[in-house]
């Protein structure tokens, strides 16, 4: 049989990335959500400019997550979501709630910022967001900026920015309905339930949405013998989560808006058998005011003031409590100064508390970090430029500047080429400066060098077909890593094990490709990604980044039914820096259906990892097998 399991087996060896194998997953007919391969005309993004834009107009590598693929996503985590985009790659220590890492363009986790509505999340102890947290399906949509972006957010775009958006808010229609309710139940493998209920509603000057949700599971044995915390008990995980978006328009042009998230992780992990219940307690919070001002037909002013917390408590055999809260604010000028010109003028201020159980008494609490910026879209006929300035000053590494400068030209009405350079810079984490035993205040930022060039597709939608396509190539240096040396240059002999150091140079050098076509009520999509993330210094591969990756997904609609698959595929890692402990290489097939009963009601069913493949993303730690869940889905019309 075409997709039996052992031809599915062998498209996870050597020869997935032939063309037999693409032929195998294509004829697997199917996808995991049905909008990938339906290409937006010319969706408007935030993420690139900090205002809206239209993709077309940009030089950058942006592409969206709508409200249905994150819906589809049932009851798969953030991070499985994430895996299927161009140039992402998931570390994960185990299953759903355990932590886990994403790596944009092969930048680690410390170098990817995580925004919601364009607030900063994340630890500022360890430098890194956490993506296991946090509940896809109470967000409405996702951007992904690819390349750094500091000059645009500042420190820790590296390899680029998530920004996930909550539900739109919309005021009532004449004639419609003023409250709209959605709710969603599921069950499945390893004892796992999910339920989530949403509201919106809205007047003629204002507009919410709401949600909450709830997750439990009962787990798997995460981890295996070798893994020095090994235990062979199951490792679940229950977790809480709610969203609020409103806005009040006080008069034309004048709109006040509320966003608030939360969520609440318990998650169980193994630290020995000594220790039979260890487990960390995660907590996010975000609470956030906005304000949009049109001045005048040409000036738009926008504000912005919320406060971010990140808390999380280690029960275990290494306890520890964590603690990271950031004020942030910003004020932003848009200026259409000539119809092809827009300019724009921000100051943003983020004040950074930090707090850590396993700090020294007189380490510092915070640091704060003002910065100006100044950007550029300018629009004229088939040609683009998009170009900004970023002064940060932050109180305990003093200045620190970046820029971008991209073009885009408009071969014809579906094809654009575009280029771009760009700058970006790490801040060091509050782990990597003052942890016991292994940072050293001695660490410098980190920062890179980035160009890039790509060809862009699309084809809009007509006589029930559309396409969209785009190849990609980059290249991002960056300098004074911040690395684990073994040997330490200090011979303080608190690091007779090893510390923090800038000892590192990385060259990150790539090509991303996708494609996406609809013919009707069959949609297909492919995305494969290469990539060269080296140690300059060793010419080592860095460790856990996968050469190639390719994801393959298609969906076939027949009235109330749906149809999809989706492959997964990835090449051989390596564990550590000295390359010398290998992963190998996987490909996953996975399943769904969904059946339409009436307007309001579906049913729909999920199948994972179809043939059980037994894979990891870091040594020692399993991640899940064949599981499934069905559940229903109820949304007012």
């Amino acid at each position: 049989m075409l997709c039996s399991p052992s031809s599915a087996g062998r498209f996870g060896s050597r020869v997935f990335f032939s063309l037999t194998s693409l032929s195998f997953a294509l004829a697997c007919l199917g996808a995991s959500d049905p909008s990938i391969a339906q290409p937006a005309l010319d969706p408007v993004v935030v993420t690139a400019t900090r205002n809206p834009q239209e993709i077309s107009r940009l030089a950058s590598d942006v592409s969206v997550i709508d409200s249905v693929s994150l819906g589809n996503a049932v009851p798969a985590t953030l991070t499985d979501l994430l895996r299927r985009e161009n140039a992402v790659q998931i570390i994960s220590n185990g299953g759903p709630g355990a932590p886990s890492s994403v790596l944009l363009r092969g930048a680690n986790s410390g170098q990817t910022l995580f925004l919601i509505e364009g607030f900063r999340i994340g630890s500022g102890t360890l430098g890194t967001p956490t993506p296991q947290s946090i509940n896809p399906l109470l967000f409405g949509s996702a951007e992904i900026l690819r390349g750094p972006a500091s000059s645009v957010f500042g420190a820790d775009a590296i390899g680029g920015a998530f920004n996930f958006l909550l539900p739109q808010a919309s005021k009532r229609l004449a004639g419609g309905s003023a409250w709209q309710a959605n709710g969603l139940l599921s069950a499945g493998s390893f004892g796992t339930t999910t339920a989530v209920a949403g509201l919106q509603g809205g007047g003629t000057n204002y507009g919410f949405s709401a949600g909450v949700a709830q997750e439990r599971s009962s787990g798997y044995n995460a981890t295996r013998q070798g893994n020095f915390s090994f235990n062979p008990d199951r490792d679940g995980y229950e977790r809480q989560s709610a969203q609020l978006n409103g806005f009040i328009d006080l008069a034309p042009g004048h709109r006040i808006g509320l966003v608030g998230y939360t969520d609440a992780l318990d998650s169980q992990f193994d630290s020995g058998l000594t220790f039979a219940d260890a487990r960390v307690k995660t907590r996010s919070h975000l609470l956030g005011i906005t304000g949009t001002h049109q001045l005048s037909q040409d000036v738009v002013l926008r504000l912005r003031l919320g406060q971010t917390t990140d808390f999380s408590q280690a029960i275990s055999n290494f306890p520890g409590v964590f603690r990271t809260e950031q004020l942030q604010s910003a004020v932003q000028l848009d200026w259409q100064v000539l119809k092809p010109l827009q300019v724009s003028v921000a100051l943003d201020r983020n004040d950074q508390k930090i707090g850590s159980s396993g700090y020294a008494v007189g380490t510092p609490v915070g640091r704060v970090t003002d910065s100006v910026r100044l950007a550029a879209l300018w629009n004229q006929g088939a040609h683009s430029v998009q170009a900004g300035v970023r002064s940060d000053d932050d109180s305990q590494f003093g200045g620190k500047s970046t820029g971008n400068l991209g073009y885009a030209y408009r071969l014809t009405p579906q094809w654009r080429v575009a280029a771009q350079v760009s700058t970006g810079y790490k801040a060091p984490s509050f782990n990597d400066l003052y942890f016991p035993f292994f940072g050293r205040p001695v660490i410098r930022p980190e920062t890179s060098r980035n160009a890039e060039l790509g060809l862009y597709y699309n084809l809009a939608a007509r006589e029930g077909q559309a396409t969209t396509a785009k190849l990609v190539v980059y290249q991002n240096r960056v300098r004074d890593l911040v690395v684990f040396a073994p040997v330490c240059p200090d011979p303080d002999p608190q690091f007779v094990f090893g510390c923090a150091d800038n000892v590192g140079k990385a060259e990150l050098t790539g090509a991303s490709l996708a494609l996406g076509h609809r013919m009707g009520n069959t949609r297909l999509s492919a995305a494969l990604d290469w990539l060269d993330a080296r140690d300059t210094a060793t010419d080592r591969v860095l460790p856990r980044r996968a050469a190639r990756t390719l994801n393959l997904r298609a969906e076939h609609e027949m009235g109330a039914y749906r149809i999809g698959a989706e492959v997964q595929a990835s090449s051989a890692r390596f564990n550590d820096a000295g390359n010398t402990q290998r992963l190998a290489g996987y490909g996953l097939l996975h399943l769904h259906g969904v059946w339409q009963v009436d307007k309001q009601w579906s049913v729909f069913v999920r199948a994972n990892n179809l043939f059980d493949r037994r894979y990891e993303t870091a040594q020692f730690f399993v991640m899940p097998g064949f599981h499934a869940s069905i559940g229903v889905r109820y949304a007012m019309r």
